[in-house]
């Protein structure tokens, strides 16, 4: 092999290398938040913590899915999911002993051109303190992304909710894979 052939390959794999270190690295949040901290949670999903400007104890996620992913998903099908995840969150003990899971609402809502699947649950301790979260898988004409929001209160959890959706809703628009 040629000493130019050499240099470019070494050259091409030194840009490949460099980028693949900033994209596992480095990873930037594709929306940002006034008052939120960004965390990349695994290698898909995007990850939210209220920092300032919000409730303490909030957090907000999304992930993406491709084209695979079941988009013709009906309601009571979204319920039945949402009924098998309460019982693993439960079984599994990724809530406190003690503390009980209520499925508070599932919807059907349209947004736009596209629909979205809600699920709003109420988890109650043993000290009588609660946690509100909701759950979504949201799909249109762009790619299908499910979206949760966590706080202490309902309106704190409703409100991240709603600030989150549309800057989700513009990047799935604009072609979001991960």
């Amino acid at each position: 092999m040629s000493r130019f052939v050499m240099a470019v390959l070494a050259l091409l794999l030194g840009i490949a290398f460099a980028s693949a270190q900033a994209i596992v690295g480095d990873p930037k949040p594709q929306i940002e938040i006034s008052g939120w901290s960004y965390k990349l949670l695994g290698q898909d999903v995007h990850g939210y913590s209220c920092q300032t400007q919000c409730v303490a104890g909030s957090s907000v996620s999304y992930r993406f899915y491709g084209a695979d992913f079941d988009t013709k998903m009906t309601l009571d099908q979204f319920r039945e999911q949402q009924r098998q995840a309460v019982k693993m969150l439960q079984e599994q003990r990724r809530v406190p002993p003690g503390a009980k899971i209520e499925i508070v609402s599932i919807t059907e809502e349209k947004i736009g051109d596209g629909r979205m699947l809600k699920s709003q649950r109420l988890t109650t301790l043993e000290d009588s303190r609660t946690g509100h979260a909701i759950s979504s898988f949201v799909f249109g004409p762009w790619a299908p992304f499910s979206l949760i929001s966590s706080g202490p209160d309902e309106a704190t959890t409703k409100a991240n909710f709603a600030q989150f959706l549309a800057p989700v809703v513009v990047v799935a628009r604009m072609g979001a894979n991960r």
